[in-house]
This record gives C-alpha cells, sequence and structure tokens, in this order.
C-alpha cells in the first residue's frame, strides 16, 4: 500500500487538479491565451493561430497541437532537458514521433492527444507561480492532502521505499527520469492515491 511507483500518464489527472487550483485560486484564466502567461518560451509560429491555444485546450487536449508525445525518459539524469528545450525538440520522445510541440490543426476543432501540452502546462505552472512544478505540486496539493509518499521530484525518492522496475518480457527495467514531469512523472502510492480520490468527494 505504501510502496512508491511512477504512475506514467495517470500524472496529467493530477496535474491538472494543480491546475485547477490556480484558475480557483484566479491567478490563472482557463479561456485565455496561455501566450499571456509565458516568458521563457512560445509555440513557433504555424498557419494557425496560437492566440488560440488556452489553458482549457491544453487540458483536454484540444488545443490543436500535433506532438502526440509520449515519453520515454533518460536513464541518465545529466541527459535531461530543460521544458524549454523539451518543448522544442523532446530528445526522448517515443519511436516514430517527431518530439516537437507545435500547433497543426486548428486550436478546438479536435481531440489530439498531446502530451507535450502537458509539459507546456507544466512551464505555464512555473511561470505563474514561480516555483518550480515539483515544489508547487508539494506546497498546494501533496502536503495539504497528506499526501507524503508523492513527490515529482525523483531526487525525494526515499529508494527503500521504490518499486522495482520491469520490461514487457520480466527482466529488470532502468529507472527513467523525465522533464514531462506534469505529463508522465508522477511518484505516489496506493495509500496516496486513496486520499486524492476522496479529495473529489469534498
Amino acid at each position: 500500500q505504501n510502496t512508491v511507483f511512477q504512475v506514467s500518464s495517470l500524472s496529467k489527472w493530477i496535474s491538472a487538479f494543480g491546475i485547477m487550483k490556480l484558475v480557483e485560486q484566479g491567478k490563472l484564466d482557463l479561456d485565455a491565451p496561455v501566450s499571456k502567461y509565458l516568458k521563457r518560451w512560445s509555440l513557433p509560429e504555424s498557419q494557425f493561430n496560437n492566440q488560440e491555444v488556452t489553458t482549457r485546450r491544453l487540458l483536454s487536449h484540444t488545443a490543436g497541437l500535433t506532438d502526440q508525445l509520449g515519453y520515454s525518459g533518460f536513464e541518465d539524469e545529466r541527459s535531461i532537458q530543460t521544458i524549454e528545450e523539451s518543448l522544442t525538440k523532446a530528445l526522448d520522445a517515443d519511436s516514430g514521433k517527431v518530439g516537437s510541440v507545435v500547433v497543426g490543426v486548428k486550436p478546438g476543432r479536435l481531440f489530439n492527444y498531446s502530451g507535450g501540452g502537458y509539459t507546456l502546462l507544466q512551464l505555464l505552472v512555473e511561470e505563474v507561480t514561480g516555483k518550480s512544478f515539483a515544489g508547487y505540486m508539494k506546497e498546494e496539493i501533496f502536503i495539504p492532502l497528506g499526501m507524503t509518499n508523492s513527490t515529482f521530484d525523483w531526487r525525494e525518492i526515499l529508494t527503500g521505499r521504490l518499486c522495482e522496475f520491469y520490461n514487457e518480457d520480466g527482466t529488470p527495467a532502468p529507472h527513467y527520469k523525465y522533464t514531462a514531469l506534469a505529463a508522465t512523472s508522477l511518484y505516489t502510492s496506493l495509500s496516496d492515491l486513496e486520499l486524492f480520490f476522496q479529495a473529489h468527494l469534498i
């Protein structure tokens, strides 16, 4: 129950909860262009209007981004990219994915899965709060909910509590680390997820 493990894309659900906290506090407008808040990186110019890329659309995978990113992560933490580098060209993009976050479809037109959209939201949180994404989530979500086994920072993990990693064939797998924390790199436990479920019932 208290073993810590990575929850992959389930991270997006918890990240969305943290982003909605900023909306609730009036620090973030769901329907404003995300460019309003971004200083460290900008969406590349395209044939579509980047001003139509909003937090609401990023959360729901309808912002027109065509990266289709899953992330494979980095075995060597020295290889981890900055958020800006990853958004420009993710070196850990899954096989067959371009790895660049661009608007390739008219925003709002359709659902198109985008891990890169959640990495952009990760940057958005840092821009709005002035804190690291992992630090913000710890202070505003995990500590208030009593989720003491949860973190987006792999350096906070107590190795004695971290589960073993395995490949599909049952052989031991490396522990991969990620730039894309919001999209895919939450560490948590079953007991903490129970607390998170309960928070939705309040």
